[in-house]
């Protein structure tokens, strides 16, 4: 799962960056992108690790935790960027887009930022995957009750009649009516945390129904969905299935749904066939530590915005890719340098028992 990550958080960078190689990163797989598949690998992380020491009170507060420990990264994040854009001209200039309702009310802003609800262009993953993981005890307790099912058709349900009932707009985060909100349908989006969570538990528990995964047919019958589904996005194939609210990416739209699930169960059933696993050290670091490698992809695609609307506005698109590459290596760095330092705390206070 690190490696996939890794893998993720690269194609996010790439394409926020832009570059000639994001007519290859950009949703290279299907209708969904990286955004879609970081949350529901997360899902499937968290159930899998949480469900295996879940014990009642003392197993929902490490989900608890984990959302706490979210939410400090968003603030420290969203703090330097906005006393940046505050201070220095060239940054009040090119965020000035991102950024607006810091420009004009800025203690109002920082106020709502503090409660999540305004969320700035490429801030509004975390304050997401914070908000789920507070969902994450009950859907644990749901589990343990054997009674997961309900919570499935309750998510699909709600993911379904959302657009009729628009439950979005009664929601808390229109108290700010000029705030910049979650450019992804939070009541859209939580069917992947629910089916990512259930799959995770699924795998915890060795499910029998993962046993069908398992086949070679199954395989081979997901491969020929997976290479249907890219015909129909390639365009080599026109249906009149294909339209905006179906493949909506805010909103979630069923062919976007149905492609990123066909694919992970591709994926999980190729990598039960080969039985390897593979090891590429740049995107293995890079993927456990994603919340540090996340939050500093955010500062720099800010930090260098100005740079790289000078080379996209030059047409510079090499260099606009090399520097994209850069940023990749310097993630990976900051990972690599993240976890060393884990490694000697961990080593000193082993030294340091008697």
């Amino acid at each position: 799962m690190d490696l996939i990550r890794g893998c993720l958080l690269t194609l996010m960078t790439i394409n926020h960056l832009n570059g000639w190689w994001v007519k290859y990163t950009w949703q290279p797989f299907g209708y969904f992108s990286a955004a879609e598949g970081f949350v529901m690998l997360s899902a499937v992380t968290a159930g899998w690790i949480y469900s295996r020491s879940f014990n009642g009170l003392n197993g929902s507060l490490k989900p608890l935790n984990r959302a706490l420990t979210l939410y400090k990264y968003q603030i420290v994040t969203i703090g330097i960027i906005s006393g940046l854009f505050l201070t220095f001209p060239i940054y009040g200039e090119s965020w000035v887009r991102w950024l607006r309702p810091l420009q004009l009310d800025a203690q109002r802003t920082l106020f709502m930022e503090a409660l999540l609800i305004q969320q700035p262009k490429h801030l509004d993953i975390i304050p997401m995957y914070a908000g789920f993981m507070l969902l994450l005890p009950l859907l644990l307790w749901i589990s343990k009750l054997k009674l997961y099912w309900i919570a499935i058709c309750a998510s699909l349900l709600l993911w379904y009649f959302d657009p009729y009932i628009a439950v979005r707009r009664f929601s808390i985060f229109n108290l700010c009516g000029d705030c910049q909100y979650s450019y992804f349908n939070w009541f859209r989006w939580q069917v992947l945390w629910v089916l990512g969570v259930g799959l995770g538990i699924a795998i915890t528990k060795r499910a029998s129904f993962l046993k069908v995964l398992q086949r070679p047919l199954i395989t081979i019958a997901l491969l020929g969905v997976f290479v249907l589904l890219y015909s129909i996005k390639s365009q080599w194939l026109e249906l009149p299935i294909v339209t905006k609210a179906n493949v909506s990416r805010e909103n979630l739209g069923w062919l976007r749904l149905v492609s990123l699930l066909n694919f992970s169960l591709l994926i999980y059933s190729i990598f039960y066939l080969v039985r390897r696993s593979v090891k590429l050290p740049l995107l293995n670091v890079m993927g456990r530590n994603s919340l540090q490698v996340f939050s500093v992809q955010v500062l720099l695609i800010y930090l260098l915005k100005p740079l790289n609307e000078f080379l996209m506005g030059n047409k510079y698109s090499i260099a606009s890719t090399a520097l994209a590459l850069l940023v990749v290596l310097m993630l990976a760095a900051v990972a690599w340098l993240y976890e060393s330092r884990l490694k000697n705390i961990k080593r000193t206070r082993v030294a340091a028992v008697p």
